[in-house]
């Protein structure tokens, strides 16, 4: 299929995708990059559209997709970044799922920080996670940063959105065992075993874990600083502990 130039009302409709409001009413969300879209993809995902520079050399050959090109200007509008990569997909939210009956987890707590909550969702998928729970109050998923911080991985890992202290609940009723992390109390990663049916808690840089859901965990971990700094950040504390949990006893 041949790209037609993106018309006005056009460009219109999917820059109100860039707000939260918009992308919940219409199902859909966009995708900068060329590498995020072949991510997608790759993994299965259907573009409904594809807004293409139209300078770019590159051909797409998708039938199921409406191609546009765009110009520089629109690109920039529609992707919210000051140098924007030669593509944009438009793609529908998916279904969310039921949640997993085994694997490893993660459940985030507020943590509201786009490009944070990108870079978790990317180390998850890495590390082999199976799915990633998101409280009320945390950044949405589908909103064009995260995307972009994700590299895409998430078009590989299943995301939660909405979650309360209840589905954590239920979930360790069906034999869930759930940690939850602290700057320095609880158990040190060495004296914690990877299994089947856990759920990893992590709380934003700005607020951590609420006593609430410290609460609800069956046991507390921390990593053991052999150096100097107050803490780590998120993404790096993440990283440490998912490494550890994806090493199978």
């Amino acid at each position: 299929m041949k790209p037609t130039p993106l018309s006005t009302g056009q460009e219109k409709f999917y820059r109100k995708l860039l707000h939260k409001k918009y992308r919940e009413a219409e199902g859909l969300f966009l995708a900068g990059g060329k590498r995020v879209n072949r991510e997608f993809i790759a993994a299965g995902w259907q573009p409904r559209a594809l807004l293409i520079r139209e300078t770019a050399n590159e051909h797409w050959h998708l039938p199921h997709a409406t191609l546009y090109t765009v110009t520089e200007r629109q690109l920039k509008t529609l992707s919210g970044v000051p140098t924007p990569q030669d593509v944009i997909g438009v793609y529908a939210i998916p279904t969310q799922e039921t949640l997993p009956d085994s694997g490893f987890l993660l459940y985030l707590d507020r943590v509201a920080d786009p490009g944070n909550l990108g870079t978790l969702i990317r180390t998850a998928a890495w590390f082999g996670l199976r799915g990633i729970l998101l409280s009320p109050g945390s950044a949405d998923p589908w909103q064009p940063k995260v995307v972009r911080a994700s590299a895409g991985m998430m078009a590989h890992i299943p995301l939660f959105t909405g979650q309360t202290p209840a589905t954590l609940t239920r979930m360790q009723n069906n034999g869930w065992y759930i940690w939850a992390t602290h700057i320095q109390n609880g158990a040190t990663l060495e004296q914690c075993a990877a299994g089947d049916k856990q759920i990893l808690l992590m709380g934003s840089e700005a607020h951590g874990l609420s006593d609430e859901l410290t609460a609800l965990a069956d046991r507390t971990l921390h990593i053991r600083r052999t150096g100097r700094g107050e803490s780590l950040n998120l993404a790096a504390a993440a990283a440490i502990i998912m490494h550890h949990f994806s090493i199978k006893p």
